[in-house]
């Protein structure tokens, strides 16, 4: 039996003047208009056709989706909520993978729309701030792996994506394609990343054994570089921090002293970091036993322009970690303070003097 013919239940129902016949494998059937000649696409199941650019599937320029969500999940209450993919497969139409969502929602509620954007943008405030700058950095959407399924590989999808949007490693080949279809097994898809604590005990491991050489990041193992990222400054090594950033104030040099040489040209207004989406300015700094805490101002009209930094250094690297962005300075103080280990009202009495 054909995919179009594998179905359990069909629903009629009128959609935007036209009759529809719809089945919960996501094909639809219109039907010709009373006592009118039938149409070439009248008639005829179909999942539609795949949109080259999107990879949406239409019917004569109708969204295929949002007539199988309105057939089995009725009319949304806001004609501005859009349909979520679930598994991000914009070709299966099944209805169990479509939802109503809204626009934000559709992001922030789906952990593999979520993984997905964080790796196309660095994250997602960089989605946020520019959704144009992934295309216009030349990228292209990877929609080639999108195609109708079974109800079966539908499931394998969903598993797999999700698996993958915790761990954050695809299956060997390096990007979305059939691996995504097939039964999940062990071999094909990492295990998801380990716990805060679990990452610190494992730095100190890396560092011992010398796997952190200042020379060396290419050759770094792939566990390795889920939690460093390259910089665009030689001496500086980023943590947790996607979007290679440099850093004009880090000394060229490692040396025993090198915090308190990079807190020395921390003066108020200088750039801390800069990438691709902007620079942040230096606001102030607080040196802890062994690291450096930075807050910066992110100089750059975005909701999110404050943010916080953590700085430490060995042989090796000057390491930066970034400790969030926020909406305002209040919040951005709150978390300096947490690290710096200052109180927050002697903080901000600093910053207003």
């Amino acid at each position: 039996m054909s995919l179009l013919d594998t179905f359990d239940k069909e629903i009629e129902l009128e959609f935007q003047g036209e009759r529809y016949l719809v089945r919960d494998n996501g094909s639809v059937l219109r039907k010709n208009q009373y006592r009118k000649k039938a149409r070439p696409n009248d008639n005829k199941w179909s999942f539609g056709v795949a949109n080259a650019s999107s990879g949406y599937m239409f019917l004569s320029g109708l969204r295929v989706h949002r007539l199988v969500c309105t057939a089995f999940h009725g009319v949304p209450d806001d004609p501005n909520l859009v349909v979520d993919h679930i598994d991000t497969n914009r070709q299966n139409n099944r209805p169990e993978n479509l939802r109503w969502l809204t626009r934000l929602e559709n992001i922030l509620l789906n952990p593999i729309t979520s993984k997905r954007i964080i790796l196309a943008y660095g994250s997602l405030e960089a989605f946020f701030d520019n959704p144009q700058s992934f295309q216009s950095k030349g990228n292209t959407e990877n929609i080639q792996w999108m195609r109708t399924v079974s109800k079966d590989e539908a499931q394998h999808a969903y598993d797999n994506l999700l698996e993958w949007s915790k761990s954050g490693s695809l299956c060997s080949g390096g990007e979305l394609s059939e691996w995504v279809y097939k039964e999940r097994s062990a071999n094909d898809i990492s295990e998801p990343e380990a716990s805060p604590s679990a990452i610190s005990s494992q730095i100190d491991e890396w560092r011992r054994q010398g796997e952190l050489r200042h020379s060396n990041y290419n050759s770094f193992r792939p566990e390795i570089k889920k939690i460093y990222f390259e910089s665009n400054t030689s001496t500086a090594l980023q943590v947790e921090w996607r979007t290679r950033t440099e850093f004009p104030l880090c000394p060229e040099k490692i040396c025993e002293d090198v915090l308190e040489i990079y807190q020395s040209a921390m003066k108020f207004g200088e750039i801390f970091s800069r990438n691709i989406y902007g620079c942040s300015k230096i606001v102030q700094s607080y040196a802890t036993k062994d690291a450096l805490i930075v807050l910066t101002r992110i100089d750059e009209e975005q909701p999110k322009n404050w943010a916080v930094a953590h700085l430490s250094a060995d042989e090796e690297f000057v390491y930066h970690k970034n400790l969030g962005t926020f909406y305002d300075l209040q919040g951005a103080l709150k978390e300096y303070c947490i690290y710096a280990g200052v109180s927050y009202d002697e903080s901000f009495d600093d910053y207003t003097r």
